[in-house]
């Protein structure tokens, strides 16, 4: 499970926003969890929190937004490979990538406040 850091900065340069992604997906498939935490670097406050990781993410819990997705996800992509070998080796093949994404659940937490969508999948 990796975690990608995000910087934004603005047209002028000037921080906006530092976010973490994260994405899992059990062995099994049919299921995918994405959680994005972010923080707004506009506020000097989080701004200075964002120098350090470990105070970054203390600040996101008390002042960022944590974004939590479940998704059930189907792959039907399909895909063959011919292989010759004479003298010489010959490789062909081809895939057709089919996956289907339906959101199941989502909710946003900022701080103590916890909010659910309501036009989720079930």
């Amino acid at each position: 499970r990796g975690v990608v850091a995000e910087y934004t900065r603005g047209p002028r340069g000037e921080p906006r926003e530092l976010a973490f992604r994260t994405a899992v997906a059990p062995p099994a498939g049919g299921t995918l969890t994405e959680v994005v935490a972010r923080l707004d670097l506009t506020d000097p406050a989080n701004l200075a929190a964002a120098r350090d990781r470990q105070a970054a993410l203390d600040r996101i819990a008390t002042h960022g937004t944590v974004e939590r997705l479940v998704s059930r996800v189907r792959d039907d992509s399909r895909g063959a490979a011919l292989a010759v070998k004479a003298g010489l080796e010959f490789k062909l093949g081809g895939r057709r990538v089919s996956v289907h994404q339906q959101l199941v659940e989502a909710s946003v937490q900022r701080g103590a406040l916890r909010s659910r969508r309501l036009d989720c999948v079930r």
